[in-house]
């Protein structure tokens, strides 16, 4: 038996899951590791968030809110199996780290 890892685009995490999200990262990963587990392969499927972008940047100042605080609320950690998240520590602006 074959071993296979896929994984998913990382939609970034500035938003709500939309329609073009779903269509073109997640369902055609999804089915293709469910084709695999029906023929009887050992197959592991990663998704996640990209946490890292001028967009999230922009939406967290708008609305407010500290940066690790607004990524928190869009990421879709917990919410598959295997859900990876591309900030693992607290986020810092990139002043804070270099001064």
């Amino acid at each position: 038996m074959t071993r296979y890892l896929v994984t998913s685009a990382l939609p970034y995490a500035n938003g709500p899951i939309h329609f073009g999200q779903i269509t073109g990262a997640y369902l055609p990963a999804d089915v293709y590791v469910r084709t695999l587990r029906m023929q009887g392969e050992d197959v592991v499927f990663i998704c996640g968030t990209d946490e890292h972008g001028t967009a999230i940047t922009v939406n967290a100042e708008q609305d407010g809110v500290p940066y690790a605080q607004y990524v928190a609320r869009w990421s879709t950690s917990g919410r598959a199996p295997a859900s990876v998240r591309t900030t693992p520590r607290p986020a810092r602006s990139f002043s804070a780290a270099w001064t």
